[in-house]
């Protein structure tokens, strides 16, 4: 079937764009120029242009790229998750399994966008706001089911779980413990269990809370650098 001029372009466009991801993750932002990303891509340099005004578009465009799948993945991974928990056990082990998988990305666009002035009115702000919104229904959710403590702020919870998985994801990069992913989403799981569950503690024994004690320590040993 022959293609339409939209479909050329448009897959024209998706080569510039994995070209130049490979291109920021193997060389990072200022090594990286736009006669390596055309050569990557198999275009012209001068092609490159009418689609981007600089590097910083190309480097936005791939953000926006990456964020779009990432949150597309969270809401299509939750809609047939019918519990809370089951929900948010996802959510961990995609936050953190994309974290290690674009490390590179995300630590290279980090440096970038969270140093500036303006990052809170900026476009990269802003995807990350639609995408960790994913979590906020789900908590909301469970506050609303009685599920969730609701005298525990969603930012607070947010940024505990998110921070978290981020941070885990570091460690387990620098040092080389990838195979370790299911320990950092057990022991997370447990302390939302413990802390923001509904009247959670009160059912929770003495044996139970000796065993999530512990592996509270494999967390910190895990996450020791």
């Amino acid at each position: 079937v022959k293609k339409t001029k939209r479909e050329k372009l448009e897959e024209r466009e998706r080569k510039i764009l994995l070209a130049a991801h490979d291109a920021f993750v193997d060389y990072g932002f200022k090594g990286s120029r736009i006669t390596d990303i055309a050569k990557i891509a198999g275009v012209a340099e001068g092609t490159i242009y009418l689609y981007f005004h600089n590097k910083n578009a190309i480097l936005q465009a791939v953000i926006e790229r990456f964020y779009s799948k990432l949150t597309k993945n969270a809401v299509l991974g939750i809609k047939t998750i019918p519990d809370v928990m089951g929900k948010l056990e996802f959510l961990a082990q995609h936050h953190l399994k994309s974290c290690l998988e674009e490390w590179k990305l995300l630590e290279l666009s980090t440096s970038l966008y969270r140093r500036m002035p303006d990052y809170q009115s900026g476009g990269y702000y802003k995807l990350n706001k639609i995408y960790v919104e994913v979590f906020d229904g789900v908590i909301q959710d469970g506050i609303n089911q009685g599920f969730i403590n609701s005298k525990l702020p969603i930012p607070i919870l947010r940024d505990f779980f998110y921070g978290s998985l981020e941070y885990s994801a570091r460690t387990l990069v620098f040092n080389n413990k990838l195979n370790e992913q299911e320990v950092v989403i057990e022991n997370l799981l447990n302390v939302l269990k413990v802390g923001v569950i509904s009247n959670d503690l009160n059912k929770i024994d003495s044996k139970k809370l000796l065993q999530i004690s512990k592996q509270l320590d494999s967390v910190k040993h895990l996450l020791k650098t």
